[in-house]
């Protein structure tokens, strides 16, 4: 490995540390069952979500404009201290209300930090696809194990005593920030507002919003269809959901690594082709092997890297904050729709068709990336590794 490799894999581990901490719990298995139990039906946990990610979508479109004013370091400590304020409300309790209140703050944080983060990644990489997926199997490394601990701390101390883990590994995870990040990493230059006009980015826009109608549809209603209707413990479900991480940690990497030899816009259309086909098989599963097969094959292969790569191959590096943001965006309007359209059939129709559904959706998603490959990309520019504290 040479100076500029591990110069740049150096940076990669310094952006992703805070993040690494805060995977050690998998908050959001339980947050649909704790739900259900203060009162919310099919419908209204969708809606639940929806209106979170309406909060995740106006706290990225914030971190967007700001990030040519504000540094990276300023919107991730922000970030970090509203994580831990929503996991203590969740803590406290209260009922419902409370509940959801912090679930929508929790959301807010996520869409402050998305593009300062990515872009932080874009900055730090010299091969897009693969630097992507090393940064976000640093990022998520300790969720092999989180599912399982998350579910087992759940069923012995109570859901509550997650929400109040969080809450210490947020704090933690904002002292990394002050610690680790310097504090001058923001876009530099004039930025060239034309990038964002062209059909590539809109495409990639679209495609990225009909992504995560399919995401944001399935989880959810996958959990509380593991715990509440096949009738299975929080462990069980925990299990199920670490094995899909052990995958996803490799699946990140080798993915990039894919995109780079094939095409970023080709291996980014391969994900919905093998999603749409894993939800089909588990449309039809009734067994807990076939159900986890089904969910583990749902994670061969990650739409991150080669879509994280393709932005920064559409627009110049001034406008990387503004560009993640931007497809931030796209994904949280498909994340507003994605929860409320699968309640709804899953209240009329039950959870199978629901899947049946996501399928179909995923094959829509596969046959707009694939557009992509037809449109040019921009040359790479230059990388530059993030300056050292």
């Amino acid at each position: 490995m040479g100076r500029e490799e591990r110069t740049a894999l150096a940076g990669l581990l310094r952006v992703s540390a805070p993040f690494t901490i805060l995977s050690l719990l998998s908050v959001d298995l339980v947050v649909p069952s704790y739900l259900a139990r203060l009162g919310a039906s099919p419908l209204i946990l969708g809606e639940i979500y929806s209106l979170r990610t309406g909060f995740r979508l106006a706290a990225r479109a914030v971190s967007g404009l700001l990030s040519g004013r504000l540094d990276y370091k300023r919107l991730l400590v922000l970030s970090f201290s509203l994580k831990a304020v929503s996991y203590w409300t969740l803590y406290i309790g209260g009922g419902l209300e409370v509940s959801v209140a912090g679930l929508n703050l929790l959301a807010a944080s996520e869409g402050l930090e998305s593009p300062a983060y990515l872009s932080l990644i874009a900055l730090a990489g010299n091969r897009a696809a693969t630097s992507f997926g090393i940064a976000l199997s640093l990022r998520m490394a300790p969720a092999i194990l989180a599912p399982l601990a998350t579910g087992i701390i759940a069923q012995r101390l109570g859901l509550r005593h997650v929400f109040g883990l969080a809450a210490l590994i947020s704090l933690t995870s904002l002292w990394l920030v002050a610690k680790l990040y310097s504090g001058h990493s923001r876009e530099d230059g004039r930025r060239e507002y034309r990038a964002l006009l062209t059909r590539r980015f809109i495409l990639l826009m679209t495609s990225a919003s009909l992504l995560f109608i399919c995401v944001s549809g399935f989880r959810p209603f996958f959990y509380w269809w593991v715990v509440e209707e096949l009738h299975y413990d929080y462990a069980t479900l925990g299990s199920i959901v670490a094995l899909g991480e052990v995958l996803a940690l490799f699946s990140r990497i080798y993915t990039g690594l894919i995109a780079e030899r094939i095409g970023y816009a080709t291996a980014y259309a391969l994900v919905g082709i093998l999603r749409s086909a894993s939800l089909t098989m588990m449309a039809t599963a009734s067994s807990l092997v076939t159900v986890t097969l089904s969910y583990l094959a749902l994670r061969g292969l990650m739409a991150a890297p080669s879509r994280n790569a393709l932005i920064s191959r559409i627009v110049p590096r001034e406008m990387y904050g503004l560009a993640y943001a931007l497809i931030g965006l796209a994904m949280d309007l498909g994340a507003l729709a994605g929860p409320v359209l699968v309640g709804l059939v899953v209240e009329h129709w039950g959870l199978r068709a629901g899947f049946t559904l996501l399928s179909a959706f995923y094959l829509v998603f596969a046959l707009s990336a694939a557009q992509l490959r037809k449109m040019p990309t921009r040359a790479p520019q230059d990388s530059n590794p993030l300056p050292n504290n």
